[in-house]
């Protein structure tokens, strides 16, 4: 599911993040990340220092069911008008790459599929809430490539030749520390055209 530009516009001018990822006891935990859009893939990829051993890492290779946003607040005195979000939520997996040269980041990192998009007053020509869902083909392409541990292989091709210097993330090149099942039995969501829920003036 690839970003449109408006929407890649948005998380570039973003330096942090926040994910939500599910415990093994099944409470939910956010926690603010760097990252970086890999416009290659169409993923969002999560870097950090000593990523392996933290328990967002260790959360995803349970449950890669996560949620990512981005949010800023433009204009504070716009009300709702002036705040602007961008929710990814989809399915994650684990990558380990090379090490970074310069020692900044840890060569694990959390790569999102995007499933279901959520944007606020992110495209100034379409204000207020647009909902997308991943086309079917995506949902299909990706479950056989999770299924086979081919995610990482295609990332291999397609990373760039250099790091990416993004918002903490390096942008690494790697295999995969573990192939997450996708979809837990459920039914992938079938396409549906984006909608735009109107938003009340401020109170």
């Amino acid at each position: 599911m690839m970003l449109t530009e408006a929407e890649q516009r948005f998380l570039a001018s973003q330096h942090h993040g926040h994910l939500a990822t599910m415990a093994r006891g099944g409470t939910p935990q956010v926690k603010p990340v760097g990252f970086s859009y890999n416009p290659r893939l169409g993923t969002i990829d999560i870097g950090g220092l000593d990523m392996a051993h933290s328990a967002k890492y260790k959360n995803v290779q349970a449950n890669p069911e996560v949620a990512f946003v981005a949010d800023d607040v433009p204009d504070p005195e716009g009300g709702p008008a002036g705040a602007r979000f961008l929710e990814i939520r989809g399915v994650a997996e684990t990558v380990t790459g090379p090490p970074d040269p310069a020692g900044h980041q840890a060569p694990d990192i959390i790569r999102i599929h995007p499933r279901r998009l959520l944007a606020y007053n992110v495209d100034p020509d379409r204000p207020g809430l647009q909902t997308r869902d991943a086309p079917d083909e995506d949902l299909a392409d990706t479950s056989e490539n999770t299924r086979r541990g081919l995610g990482v292989s295609a990332w291999r091709e397609s990373a760039p030749r250099t790091p990416t210097e993004h918002r903490g993330c390096s942008g690494v090149r790697g295999t995969a520390r573990q192939a997450a099942p996708l979809g837990r039995g459920r039914r992938p969501r079938t396409t549906s055209p984006s909608r735009v829920v109107p938003v009340p003036p401020p109170g």
